[in-house]
């Protein structure tokens, strides 16, 4: 028999809202998280959140291999796009980013879990740190949270790409 918990807040599910994580995800250390109406509107949910915190415009570290539509959201917003190289791995090419930033502030770095390999974000937590940056690990291609120890500020995920449901995204959020 199949059984089906209670994921989706749908009375709320008409546009943000907050609600209990899902049993399943029970990683110390992130005590709030967001449904979103998807993985696009999570992402910029969270630059918005840091837009408006710094009062300014915010730099964002993305991958150069990146969904266009999933950028549609970010361009509307008070939002500088950099993109940054991959290695063969699908990996941020730290080197060449570092050598390109120079004296550049960024506000968030943006690691993808490319078609749910999970390796990396160690790394990039590192990374990160290292620039001053919050770290959002996109994770819309990993099927369920559990399998990894999440490291970034912010972790999302977009179950509709995995299941038949409505389009939505979830976003974890550090404490």
């Amino acid at each position: 028999m199949i059984r089906f918990s209670p994921l989706l807040n749908l009375k709320e599910f008409g546009g943000w809202s907050t609600v209990s994580p899902p049993r399943s995800f029970n990683r110390e250390g992130y005590g709030s998280e967001v449904w979103t109406q998807g993985g696009a509107e999570g992402i910029s949910l969270v630059c918005s959140w840091l837009s408006v915190a710094a009062g300014k415009s915010i730099n964002v570290l993305i991958p150069g291999y990146f969904c266009g539509q999933s950028l549609r959201f970010l361009r509307t917003l008070n939002v500088n796009l950099i993109f940054y190289p991959l290695t063969d791995e699908l990996l941020p090419d730290y080197q060449e980013i570092g050598d390109r930033l120079g004296s550049v502030k960024i506000d968030l770095f943006v690691h993808v879990h490319y078609f749910g390999n999970t390796k990396g974000a160690v790394q990039s937590a590192n990374f990160a740190s290292s620039i001053g940056a919050k770290l959002l690990e996109d994770a819309a291609h990993v099927l369920s949270p559990r399998i990894v120890d999440w490291v970034g500020d912010f972790v999302l995920f977009a179950p509709h790409k995995h299941f038949v449901m409505p389009k939505v995204g979830l976003v974890f959020i550090k404490d």
